[in-house]
């Protein structure tokens, strides 16, 4: 994966593109598509931002990897 944008997309994708709650609003996301799952992720904890900024590009460490994957899709 490595980076918050992929992350991003992935997990968003995964769980069926979901509309946020509130309008995509980061200063560093100019892709629709990216807006509404960086917007969404963060609105569900899975990603973290910071402030009006969600870095994209960047890197997000295997152990971020999988333990946003374990909050997006607990087990059964």
């Amino acid at each position: 994966m490595g980076s918050n944008a992929k992350g991003s997309m992935l997990v968003w994708n995964t769980a069926g593109r979901p509309e946020p709650a509130g309008a995509p609003a980061f200063a560093d996301v100019t892709d629709p598509d990216m807006a509404k799952a960086a917007q969404w992720c963060t609105e569900q904890g899975t990603m973290a931002a910071k402030g009006d900024r969600f870095e994209p590009e960047g890197w997000t460490p295997k152990f971020k990897v999988i333990e946003v994957w374990n909050k997006a899709f607990p087990a059964a």
